[in-house]
């Protein structure tokens, strides 16, 4: 079990190496870096790839889970930096309607819903909120039980649009 538990860190220590920047149409590395993205301590960690109708990859990404209340809640919030290809996927057991805000989160985001098929149903870019409460929302017009949140313009320069797929490896 120990020689496990080494294999595991080893594993987990080699995923922290800088990655490298890739072509906007191909298919990137997912990111590395911090083991946190988030300010939040302890969430699950997943590779998420974005296909397009084609199959083909056209984007990775490393992100955290959100999938409870109160991670969805906090988000991205007072984050002043994500690594390339680095961000945050909340998670829903129901399809679910709803917006989101960006009061204290500090970067600009693209965000990507989608569907239970696991297909893209929109893509918004989002700016942080400068004033108080309340902030402009952000949300598709329709039902969805997952969405990410990355870089704002990771998503266009990927390419990624309505009808692609998500994949999503814990």
């Amino acid at each position: 079990m120990r020689r496990l538990r080494l294999m595991a860190a080893a594993v987990l220590l080699s995923a922290c190496a800088p990655s490298t920047p890739e072509s906007t149409r191909t298919s990137s590395p997912p990111a590395t870096g911090p083991s946190s993205i988030s300010t939040q301590k302890g969430l699950p960690s997943a590779d998420l790839q974005i296909l397009d109708r084609s199959g083909r990859t056209i984007l990775e990404a490393k992100v955290e889970i959100a999938e409870n209340p109160q991670s969805r809640r906090i988000g991205l919030m007072e984050v002043a930096e994500l690594p390339q290809n680095a961000g945050m996927a909340f998670l829903w057991e129901t399809h679910h309607r709803g917006a989101f805000h960006m009061l204290n989160t500090l970067i600009p985001l693209d965000i990507a819903f989608w569907d239970g098929d696991m297909r893209i149903v929109a893509v918004l870019q989002m700016q942080p909120c400068e004033t108080e409460p309340p902030c402009p929302t952000y949300g598709p017009e329709q039902d969805y039980v997952g969405a990410v949140e990355l870089n704002q313009g990771t998503l266009d320069e990927a390419g990624v649009k309505p009808g692609d797929k998500v994949k999503l490896r814990r």
